[in-house]
């Protein structure tokens, strides 16, 4: 069995409703929020069995309600004829740059190191850029194992955590998918099932096809995905003779359907019908965030429309 995620629409009935109550209170509604609470780590981690997507570790803290979250400074970048220029510098104060990151599994462990994307716009660090990530070439992740996280920082903040990595998913029936996919007839991936994790699976390519770009969330269980092909691809005339097309299957642990599943679905009910409201941790303790694992396969076929 599987089924294809859709967007949530909200009632225009409790729209109103909560609008109204808002102009009821008063001063519209707004009222003062203050007092700081203590500062904590929020990370997102990822370990990953996929030789493409390196695993990597983002390291933040949470900050106050007042004042900036960013600070301003400058360098002095001299050049080769001695002139020089004062270049400015925004430090988010979100992101961590000085935390200790360590990563094991069993006896061994490695120390995560901050990378950024390129070490010439280092003058400029924001929460999308720094990284934390294996600098040694070591680090290659096994399936079916346990990893644990370990961070600290100069400040005294910690936070620990720990996933399981997803067995690798095993299509099956490779030889019954023809080497060229005729999109506009419905193909079948199969794949030997697995009870306890959710699968992912997309497929997508090299060149735009209409009726190429999938993607759909699979129960534990599922083993069979049959592709559709959209009713307006029928009128497109203008795609070109042929693409590689990339069938990806990913598994994902708990924590990383947890926190990218479950807590974005469970998002609208607590905003509206005040369940929860609590940070989301998942796979970690001292902190907020998510220590997750994935495992991926990859075929790939030529398609034609």
């Amino acid at each position: 069995m599987n089924f294809r995620m859709s967007a949530r629409t909200v009632p225009s009935l409790l729209l109103t409703f909560v609008l109204a109550f808002w102009v009821s209170c008063g001063n519209w509604g707004w009222e003062p929020v203050t007092g700081d609470t203590d500062p904590k780590l929020n990370v997102f981690g990822l370990i990953s069995t996929d030789p493409s997507i390196e695993s990597f570790v983002v390291v933040h803290r949470t900050i106050g309600l007042s004042g900036p979250d960013a600070i301003e400074t400058y360098d002095t970048i001299w050049h080769s004829d001695d002139s020089y220029e004062l270049q400015l510098r925004y430090e988010s104060k979100y992101v961590v740059e000085n935390a200790t990151v360590h990563v094991s599994q069993g006896a061994n462990s490695w120390v995560f190191t901050p990378v950024t994307p390129d070490p010439r716009y280092t003058w400029q660090i924001s929460e999308l850029d720094l990284v934390y990530k294996d600098t040694t070439g070591t680090f290659f992740v096994l399936p079916e194992q346990t990893y644990t996280l370990s961070i600290s920082t100069p400040d005294g903040l910690t936070l620990t955590g720990s996933t399981r990595t997803p067995p690798d998913p095993v299509f099956t029936h490779l030889d019954a998918l023809p080497d060229t996919l005729q999109l506009h007839r419905n193909f079948t991936i199969r794949w030997k099932p697995d009870p306890d994790h959710n699968y992912q699976i997309t497929t997508s390519g090299d060149l735009y096809l209409c009726g190429g770009e999938n993607e759909e969330l699979l129960l534990p269980g599922d083993s069979v995905w049959t592709s559709q092909y959209p009713w307006e691809c029928f009128e497109n005339e203008w795609d070109p003779e042929s693409a590689e097309l990339s069938i990806i299957l990913r598994a994902m642990d708990e924590n990383f359907y947890g926190y990218f599943y479950q807590h974005q679905a469970d998002e609208f009910f607590s905003f509206f019908m005040g369940q929860g409201g609590e940070i989301p941790q998942y796979g970690v303790t001292g902190g907020y965030g998510v220590f997750g694992a994935i495992s991926r396969s990859r075929i790939t076929r030529t398609a034609v429309p």
